[in-house]
């Protein structure tokens, strides 16, 4: 586990609008690392991807999808299809 020296800050601006929404939305407390998530996502996909994937974050073409994960009789874990 890292410690906050390990940290680094991100700083950005978004709309008011957008800000009251995740406001109402995000459980207090999950935002950091949810936020941290996404980020790991999207820098997933590019590294994996190329540029490109910057292109289809702004444009709205990527997306993010719950898969659920079901486990079978043996308790193995199955992303369902």
């Amino acid at each position: 586990m890292s410690t906050n020296d390990d940290k680094a800050h991100i700083h950005f601006h978004v709309d008011r609008s957008l800000h009251s929404r995740a406001l109402r939305c995000i459980p207090w407390g999950t935002r950091t690392e949810m936020f941290c998530r996404v980020l790991e996502m999207i820098i997933e996909a590019i590294e994996n991807h190329g540029v490109v994937m910057v292109g289809a974050v702004i444009s709205g073409q990527m997306k993010l999808i719950y898969v659920e994960e079901i486990n079978d009789a043996a308790g193995k874990s199955n992303k369902a299809s």
